[in-house]
């Protein structure tokens, strides 16, 4: 039986490491040159790899484990690290080819960049979750039925659902005003659905407690999504998309409550998790994608904070 002691020490561990996380993504948001994406993929790999060495050891908690470990972390690090041991070479030898006209490259493939970022975040909360699942003593481990059930459990593990939902409050405190009213507005709502998991602890309280908000978040989302169609607000292509996947990844998370509490399973509601997360990051990710300047027209009587379009009115 894991101490209170221990669950309060893990519990601040957590924390910091989801404040760090939340701090890189920033750092990635505003990351324009090759040097800085590298810096920030860098960072992000180093941690996921000091938790893969860390999940290692408590698999099987022996001097072995912890030496295979620590192997495993300094592998993926010094692997990581050539990232930026690369791009700094690389604009060294720009810098010296022609100093006064040199300039930091941007980044040449933002897309790509912003993938691998929310890849690797995706894949650190994981492995946090597993491992701080393993240090609780729960009962979640490599190879225990296969690779479908273990993410399952993964993405509605308390140690996986409540940090990344902290982890995208964080980041919306930190990002949040860089977006245009409907979209910061989304954004705000995300961190509470994420939350508010109905599997991820066992009692009727929770559970019913946790379907209502997750309810409510859900109804808030369209809510504000008709409002904004109502009053004409214009929004860029990227907004749309991005309604349109939140719309869906909540859609989908819908139908996996529907099932877990039919069926109990909650590989459905998992994947709507996924769904989320992946809407979320890639649109925290990219801030400038979604402003559209935009007059209001004349006589238009509309909400504080929205954006009419052209001849919208009440």
């Amino acid at each position: 039986m894991v101490s209170l002691l221990a669950i309060v020490v893990l519990a601040f561990v957590a924390v910091a490491m989801v404040a760090t996380t939340s701090g890189l993504i920033r750092w990635a948001a505003f990351a324009t040159t090759q040097l800085r994406a590298s810096v920030v993929l860098f960072l992000l790999v180093m941690m996921t790899g000091m938790l893969v060495g860390a999940g290692i050891y408590f698999e099987a908690a022996s001097t072995s484990s912890l030496v295979e470990g620590f192997w495993v972390a300094s592998l993926v690090m010094s692997i990581s690290v050539a990232l930026v041991f690369v791009q700094v070479l690389r604009e060294a030898r720009t810098s010296a080819a022609d100093p006064d006209r040199y300039a930091p490259a941007s980044v040449r493939r933002p897309g790509s960049f912003v993938a691998l970022v929310v890849t690797v975040v995706v894949a650190n909360e994981l492995v946090m979750g597993w491992v701080f699942q393993r240090a609780a003593g729960g009962p979640v481990w490599l190879g225990g039925g296969g690779v479908a059930p273990l993410l399952a459990a993964l993405f509605v593990s308390p140690w996986f659902v409540f940090p990344m939902a902290l982890e995208m409050g964080m980041t919306f405190v930190l990002l949040g005003r860089e977006f245009p009213g409907l979209v910061r507005s989304l954004l705000a709502v995300q961190p509470i659905a994420m939350a508010a998991s109905p599997p991820t602890l066992a009692g009727e309280t929770w559970v019913v407690g946790a379907a209502l908000v997750a309810s409510a978040a859900m109804a808030l989302v369209l809510a504000l999504v008709l409002r904004a169609f109502y009053w004409g607000v214009r929004l860029s292509a990227a907004s749309l998309g991005f309604v349109v996947a939140l719309l869906v990844a909540f859609g989908v998370m819908a139908g996996g409550l529907a099932v877990w509490a039919f069926s109990g399973s909650a590989a459905l509601f998992a994947a709507g998790v996924l769904m989320q997360m992946g809407v979320f990051l890639t649109a925290i990710l990219r801030p400038g994608r979604f402003a559209v300047p935009v007059e209001p027209s004349p006589g238009a009587s509309l909400p504080r904070g929205s954006e009419p379009s052209a001849g919208a009115g009440p």
